[in-house]
């Protein structure tokens, strides 16, 4: 792993960090803990853009849209939600008219942003008409999670109330009856994803909803019947759940006591560990995967670590060290699984070149390859000790 660049307490403050990459992974926004200035850097890490939000209130989330034009940003005991236009360069409030935002969404597929409010309501936003859609009583109590499905542009959310509703892009119900799936505890984390069914057919794959469902479990919805989930518990020397994610084939759960399990994604075979392994001395924090870089990374007590997916072992040479003082509270790969992007709780963030695609010509006796996003080697063929010529753009 070759560090690309490192944000620090200067930019963000000492506190939490939030982040969030533009599709396409061109530009990052961050903002610190207490902070009111949203920063833009790119990929260089070099800041290219500045603006003042209306108050110091603590970024819950921070969006992108499909296409990369609107960031949504979401505040703590904020009434209304802010967008930034970064074609035009503008931040605009989206009125809110239950006045109580706790979560927001964008659509994988369409222009609609989802929004939750403290009492269950909710509010669909489409960007292209610029029409605001209220359904009021959606859930009894504060939405907290949700994700779409990009396939079929629908989405599910789950509230305080202990429920989980799946609706399509006008929010309404797909459940049998507009009966929410009932919940054991509050959820948390949840994600769409697709598994294998048990057809012989091994094309053929199922819509999933997975959510941790308190601090033990996790459930999973299938959308052929979402009233008869699927609970999957664990042996309580994990400890508790921390993170999770979906990785082509497989579910990788991470617990509080350092330790990541892998499970298969079919149907049948899920009940079974296929792995299960304690990379972290005292505890960890999150997980995230790449499926374009074949990899896990793991971020706990003892730093962050890489994990094949081929074999589910740690990549020891690809390690990474962050400050003992702070904890890891986010972390992101790139869809193209070039940069996995980490902050902390104490101000930092760090962006890392984790694969390079492979890109070299050839000239006479000379030939060139890139070794870093803006740096090219050019290495002189004829002499055995090489003629290294480093060229940078």
């Amino acid at each position: 792993m070759k560090k690309l660049f490192t944000l620090g307490p200067q930019v963000h403050g000492h506190g939490t960090v939030i982040f969030s990459w533009q599709p396409g992974e061109s530009l990052v926004a961050t903002i610190g803990e207490g902070q009111r200035n949203l920063v833009f850097f790119d990929r260089r890490g070099v800041q290219v853009d500045e603006v003042a939000l209306r108050s110091t209130s603590k970024v819950l989330q921070l969006e992108w849209d499909k296409d990369g034009e609107i960031l949504a940003i979401l505040q703590q005991n904020e009434a209304n939600i802010l967008l930034w236009r970064h074609a035009e360069k503008k931040l605009e409030v989206l009125e809110m008219n239950t006045k109580d935002p706790t979560y927001l969404s964008w659509s994988k597929a369409g222009p609609q942003l989802m929004i939750g409010s403290a009492k269950g309501n909710l509010m669909i936003y489409n960007k292209r008409t610029m029409k605001k859609q209220t359904i009021m009583g959606k859930h009894t109590k504060a939405i907290t999670c949700g994700s779409w499905y990009v396939e079929d542009n629908i989405f599910a959310i789950a509230a305080e109330d202990r429920t989980l509703t799946i609706n399509t892009e006008e929010g309404e119900s797909k459940l049998d009856g507009d009966e929410p799936v009932r919940l054991k505890a509050e959820p948390y984390n949840l994600l769409f994803a697709m598994i294998r069914n048990e057809t012989p057919n091994e094309s053929q794959r199922d819509k999933v909803v997975s959510l941790m469902v308190g601090e033990s479990s996790l459930l999973l919805c299938n959308l052929r019947d979402p009233h008869k989930p699927t609970e999957l518990t664990f042996q309580p020397k994990y400890g508790t759940i921390k993170s999770y994610c979906w990785h082509e084939e497989h579910l990788v759960i991470g617990f509080s006591l350092g330790y990541v399990v892998v499970l298969s994604a079919h149907r049948r075979e899920m009940q079974e560990e296929l792995a299960s392994v304690k990379y972290h001395t005292n505890y960890l924090e999150k997980i995230c995967s790449s499926p374009a870089a074949g990899k896990v990374a793991s971020a706990g007590d003892d730093g962050i670590k890489i994990i094949s997916a081929k074999d589910w072992r740690e990549v020891k040479s690809e390690r990474i060290q962050v400050r003992p003082e702070a904890r890891v509270t986010q972390m992101h790969w790139s869809s193209d699984g070039e940069l996995l992007t980490v902050c902390t709780d104490g101000g930092w963030i760090y962006c890392y070149l984790a694969k390079l695609s492979a890109l070299s010509a050839v000239c006479s006796n000379r030939m060139a390859y890139l070794t870093s996003l803006r740096e090219m080697t050019v290495i002189e063929g004829a002499n055995d000790q090489g003629n290294k010529v480093v060229v940078q753009r």
